[in-house]
């Protein structure tokens, strides 16, 4: 009898051991799933930021194509009437992370989108946090002076 109160106490105790393993190894699973969803959030909201911002500087221009003297000539706008660096094609650091505009307007530039035909400014925003994690949205929008988004997608 002696015995076999030994063996079961052994048995108990490295069933316990496997279900404490278990349980924090799950406990481990959950913290880097929520920590993954987490940072997959914070990219989207710096990529939404970016597209706010994208909309504000649209409906501070008068005209897409700005105006000589608002805009240097190129295919990506990079600079605004006053002189000062515009939010486009840099990366501007917001919170906890930092976000990145390219605009083209597609009366002028062949759509990098099939599907848009030529009317609005097509604007994408790249949220990164670090140097490997990004996240794109694109959004389409109408001219000024409304500058109202048509649509957003996250593309491929």
């Amino acid at each position: 009898m002696r015995g076999s109160v030994l063996l079961l106490s052994l048995f108990l105790c490295s069933l316990l051991s496997v279900l404490v393993l278990g349980a924090a190894g799950s406990l481990m699973l959950a913290e880097k799933t929520e920590a993954s969803l987490a940072e997959s959030t914070q990219l989207i909201y710096l990529a939404e930021a970016g597209l706010a911002h994208a909309r504000s500087y649209c409906r501070s221009v008068s005209a897409w194509p700005p105006a000589a003297g608002e805009v240097p000539v190129g295919e990506e706008l990079v600079g605004d009437a006053a002189g000062e660096e515009a939010p486009l094609d840099r990366w501007i650091p917001w919170g906890p992370g930092k976000y990145k505009l390219q605009a083209a307007v597609l009366s002028e530039n062949p759509s990098p989108t099939p599907g848009f035909g030529e009317l609005g400014i097509l604007v994408q925003a790249t949220g990164a946090m670090g140097d490997h994690r990004k996240k794109k949205l694109q959004a389409l929008l109408e001219e000024p002076p409304s500058c109202r988004i048509i649509a957003w997608w996250e593309p491929d």
